[in-house]
């Protein structure tokens, strides 16, 4: 296996990932009896997220000019910001931190959760643009991309189930291009 052979299969992991843990989110936060949403599979979600994106980037690179690196760093940007700032939420829950330090961190993790899922958003849809234009991925998937974060606010709480499916579909999108390059290596 060649390493650029690896790095597909660790995009496409990262894909697979997001999307489950995005799918896991709701089933958890439905189950919980505490009302309390679990910050470590957000924080799995958006590392998963990560990952899919450094795929679609891979995969689109050659295709698209600057809409589809400006929409890929949005993206990752917002995905990045997100992760941290559920990284603070997580911080704040446990006993870290010093008693006066939970306000802030929470707050301040919220703060950034909240700039990092808009940028997404925006990054992300205007990434399924270029994934039309480029057509390196399925039009399914592309479009997909393009409602996907204005589903995921619609439908409020389960809006993790869209990015769930999504990031599944951009997976399997992912899988057959891995494909595609193996074959054509051999």
């Amino acid at each position: 296996m060649g390493t650029s052979s690896l790095i597909r299969w660790w995009e496409w992991l990262g894909a697979v990932l997001g999307g489950l843990a995005w799918l896991v989110s709701v089933l958890v936060d439905s189950a919980s009896a505490q009302k309390e949403p679990l910050f470590w599979v957000y924080a799995i979600a958006w590392l998963g997220t990560l990952g899919g994106l450094v795929g679609l980037y891979a995969r689109q690179a050659s295709s698209h000019l600057w809409l589809g690196i400006s929409s890929f760093f949005a993206a990752f940007l917002g995905a990045t910001l997100a992760l941290a700032g559920t990284v603070l939420n997580l911080l704040s829950r446990g006993d870290v931190l010093q008693q006066g330090f939970y306000e802030q961190t929470l707050g301040l993790g919220l703060f950034i959760t909240l700039i990092g899922v808009g940028v997404f958003g925006v990054g992300f849809t205007l990434l399924g643009v270029a994934s039309l234009l480029g057509r390196t991925i399925p039009l399914w998937v592309g479009v997909a991309m393009i409602v996907a974060p204005l589903l995921a606010w619609l439908w409020e709480g389960y809006g993790a189930i869209v990015l769930g499916v999504v990031w599944l579909a951009v997976g399997y999108a992912l899988w057959l291009a891995r494909a595609e390059a193996d074959q054509q290596t051999s």
